[in-house]
């Protein structure tokens, strides 16, 4: 049924190309129709992460509008290549003010010029600076890109009743649930990518220029140079793996 509906993340039987199954690190594929959105005259070799960096916080920020109220606050916890765009994201389609939490202050330091309102280091001060930030009310969104123990439960302190907490980060961390770790109404969602509707909004944005993008790009005989500066925290964004070597 989620599948019929477009929203292909949902899938029960879910395949995605590169994880389930093989795809994308080749010159040539044969993609389905309703897989392609039209990039316009964007360059794919720039823009092509956005189908993925660029979705699941798209699709986070849609499903949590409802949770944020005009001028409400939201919180986003960890600004790598998927908190990166999610700022954007909720500086373009809501009114929130965006508190971006991040361990490095050198790193976290351009989101000023990418949404972000306050900056906040991920340290043992963090809680303290961001109820100083809200009078002591807490935020009514928080998006964790990070998945740890130690980010799920900031999100839990700082998420006010009725709020929402979006886990995205994959850190391998636990959120207890019960009425001492997170307050009444409080919902708490595991996000995973975005519907097809949401990748074709995410290119109408980008062809309007609404949207910055982040990507090294490395041509397929440095695969393993792209794989090492990843596991070594060297990438800005998105490796991108390009074939134009074999046109010549």
């Amino acid at each position: 049924q989620y599948c019929l509906s477009g929203r292909d993340n949902f899938c029960e039987v879910a395949s995605a190309r590169g994880l389930k199954e093989d795809g994308g690190m080749a010159e040539y594929m044969i993609a389905d129709a309703r897989e392609v959105a039209p990039l316009g005259d964007l360059d794919p070799t720039e823009y092509v992460a956005l189908a993925d960096a660029g979705l699941s916080p798209y699709g986070a920020v849609q499903t949590a509008k409802p949770f944020i109220p005009n001028n409400g606050t939201a919180v986003v916890i960890g600004v790598g290549g998927l908190g990166f765009y999610c700022c954007q994201y909720l500086a373009l389609t809501t009114s929130a003010r965006v508190i971006v939490v991040n361990r490095s202050a050198e790193k976290m330091a351009k989101m000023v010029n990418y949404g972000a309102d306050e900056l906040v280091v991920l340290d043992d001060n963090a809680y303290d600076k961001i109820m100083e930030l809200t009078n002591g009310k807490g935020v009514d969104a928080v998006f964790d890109f990070v998945g740890r123990d130690n980010t799920l439960e900031l999100a839990a302190q700082i998420t006010k009743g009725l709020g929402l907490i979006s886990i995205l980060g994959l850190g391998g961390g636990t959120l207890p649930v019960s009425w001492t770790t997170v307050k009444p109404g409080v919902m708490v969602r595991l996000t995973q990518g975005g519907t097809i509707t949401d990748l074709y909004e995410i290119m109408d944005l980008a062809k309007a220029g609404k949207i910055k993008v982040e990507a090294q790009q490395y041509p397929f005989s440095k695969v393993l140079d792209a794989l090492d500066d990843l596991r070594n925290g060297r990438v800005e964004g998105r490796a991108v793996i390009t074939f134009e070597e074999f046109d010549e």
